[in-house]
């Protein structure tokens, strides 16, 4: 399949899906929770607000270990073992390429053109 023909096929799936991926929620309310709904009040918005406020503050009292601050992005002087395999692959790579690739080119030198049959 052409590379042109899968990237067409893939732009075309991403054009379709795209649509359907909105942000509307995930389940719509009942229809009793929508005949509880009641309108908004000064108080009940301050009586919310009061009660997350409370919530948050028992949440950051709870009894946690505290974990020591370390830095994980330090690599304590040794090189990343990445580095070391990408800079192992690409020569021996390399070097098995050419090792396959010098027979193969002495094979297609040495042979013959075939002969017409007369």
């Amino acid at each position: 399949m052409k590379t042109s023909r899968l990237i067409l096929i893939t732009a075309t799936i991403v054009a379709l899906a795209a649509p359907t991926a909105s942000a509307r929620p995930a389940s719509e309310p009942s229809p009793s929770q929508a005949a509880r709904l009641t309108a908004s009040t000064p108080a009940s918005i301050a009586a919310h607000h009061e009660q997350i406020s409370a919530a948050q503050w028992q949440r950051s009292q709870a009894a946690s270990p505290a974990a020591p601050l370390t830095d994980r992005t330090a690599n304590d002087g040794r090189i990343p073992l990445v580095f070391v395999l990408v800079g192992l692959t690409i020569p021996l790579g390399l070097a098995l390429a050419a090792f396959v690739a010098k027979p193969m080119l002495a094979f297609s030198r040495r042979r013959r053109a075939p002969t017409g049959v007369a």
